[in-house]
C-alpha cells in the first residue's frame, strides 16, 4: 500500500503543479488581454483624433480652394475692367487728337 499511496501522492502533486501552472498561464493571458485592451483603446482614441484632424484639414482645403476660385474670378473681373479702361483711354485719346485738329468725332465706345 505504501507504493500505492506514494504513487497517489505523486499524482496529486503533479495534478496540483499542473493546476498551478494552468492558473499562472490563465493569469498571464488575462494580463496580456487587459494590456491589449488598453493598447487598443489608446489606439482607437488616437485614430479618432487623427480622423478629426483629417476632417478639419479637408474642410480647410475646401475653404482654400473656394478662396482661390474667388480670387481667380476677381482677377478676371479686374482684367476685364482694365481692358475697358484701356479702351476708354484710347477712345478719349482719339477724341482729343481729332478735336485738336478740328475734326468732330462722335462714336460710342465699344466695351467688351
Amino acid at each position: 500500500m505504501a507504493a500505492g499511496s506514494s504513487a497517489s501522492g505523486a499524482s496529486a502533486a503533479t495534478a496540483a503543479q499542473l493546476r498551478d501552472e494552468a492558473l499562472a498561464a490563465a493569469q498571464r493571458l488575462e494580463s496580456e488581454a487587459s494590456a491589449a485592451r488598453e493598447t487598443n483603446a489608446a489606439r482607437a482614441d488616437q485614430l479618432q483624433q487623427e480622423a478629426a484632424l483629417l476632417k478639419e484639414a479637408a474642410a480647410a482645403q475646401e475653404q482654400v480652394r473656394a478662396a482661390a476660385d474667388a480670387l481667380s474670378q476677381a482677377r478676371a473681373q479686374a482684367d476685364a475692367l482694365e481692358a475697358q479702361a484701356a479702351a476708354l483711354r484710347e477712345h478719349l485719346r482719339m477724341d482729343s487728337v481729332f478735336t485738336r485738329r478740328g475734326f468732330v468725332f462722335y462714336a460710342e465706345p465699344v466695351f467688351h
